[in-house]
Order: structure tokens, then sequence, then C-alpha cells
């Protein structure tokens, strides 16, 4: 089993470069899922049409070059639930339909409050 320290930098980049375990090789395994960036960097587009009227979610504001991808359900909760094996969690962490676009201030606001 992938170490919970583990699966938050594996969930959150998908990039097995710094990741030590004793089961190295289901680390190494579950980073294959994403190599290189997340695949929502892929979605941009996808997720600026699916948003409301191009306006962030949380305050209104349009969303213009300063959009980022938001989690519906967080990275955090995702590495917090055990229940899921690290490729489950990794798969329904990065679907479509747990990302959003949201104005950078308003991501960065709500990433503070939940650490």
């Amino acid at each position: 089993m992938v170490p919970q320290w583990a699966r938050f930098h594996i969930l959150r980049i998908g990039r097995p470069s710094t990741i030590l375990t004793a089961n190295q090789d289901e680390t190494r395994a579950a980073c294959t899922l994403a190599p290189g960036s997340p695949p929502a960097k892929e979605h941009r587009e996808i997720l600026l049409a699916r948003a409301k009227d191009g306006k962030c979610e949380f305050c209104g504001e349009p969303l213009d070059g300063n959009s980022q991808i938001d989690h519906v359900r967080t990275v955090k909760e995702f590495t917090d639930d055990m229940t899921l094996d690290i490729f489950e969690a990794f798969r329904q962490c990065w679907d479509l339909a747990n990302l959003r676009l949201v104005c950078g201030r308003c991501n960065n606001a709500r990433n503070r409050k939940e650490r």
C-alpha cells in the first residue's frame, strides 16, 4: 500500500521523481497513470465551456488567463480516503466530473482554508 504522504504527491502532480517508499513498485506503477503532468491541463477548454457563462462559480468574475483548475472533491480528501486504492483515487481525482475552472483568487483562497 502506498503511504499516505506519498499518495498526496502522486495525486497532486502525478510524478514519481521524489517518491521513495517501502513498496516502490506499487508507487512507481501508480505514477505511470499520469506521466508528466496531470491530465486536467489537456481539458481546460472543456472545463471553460462547462463553466456557467464563462464565470467563476464562486465570485462570478469572468474567467480569463488567470483561471485555475479546481477539484470539487479535493486532492486532500482523496489522500485521506484510504478505502480507495491509489489507482482509483487518481482516476476519480482527475476525472472531468471532479474538475471545474475557477478564478485564481477564489481557488487560492479555498486552498488556504483547507490546510
